[in-house]
């Protein structure tokens, strides 16, 4: 009942991060895993089937001043939304009708417009092929 948050980049969530995720990262409390690629999948556990609101908190990979970056959310095969992720932390919101929850595990798909490499993109080293980093999924 009430609130569950899933705090990504720690060892605790790691099993519920199905696809797309990268290794855990820290920067100083905060801790997430980049996307790698434009394709994510976590899986929800819920003891309801009732209407809720999934916060995401994450940081768009935006290579350029110009670049943009879409996030389109799915659960269980139901688009629940596409929102532009401006730059920075930020958390955005999805709201899934009651008919897209089912007791037990749910499936979350996150879908990106882009992807890049900060390496190619010449702001970093790195060289994977980033779109965004995620920090914590909560669902109200």
């Amino acid at each position: 009942p009430g609130d569950s948050t899933l705090d990504v980049g720690t060892g605790a969530a790691r099993p519920l991060l199905r696809s797309g995720f990268g290794d855990d990262e820290r920067e100083g409390e905060r801790t997430f895993a980049w996307v790698e690629g434009r394709h994510a999948s976590i899986l929800v556990p819920r003891r309801s089937s009732r209407r809720a609101t999934l916060d995401l908190e994450c940081l768009p990979f935006l290579p350029t001043e110009g670049s943009t970056q879409q996030a389109s959310a799915v659960l269980n095969g139901v688009s629940i939304g596409t929102v532009v992720l401006p730059g920075g932390w930020n958390r955005v919101s999805f709201t899934a009708p009651a008919h897209a929850w089912q007791i037990g595990v749910n499936e979350l798909e996150l879908f990106f417009s882009s992807s890049a490499s900060p390496a190619q993109s010449g702001v970093g080293t790195d060289a994977r092929q980033l779109s965004v980093a995620v920090d914590r999924l909560t669902v109200r």
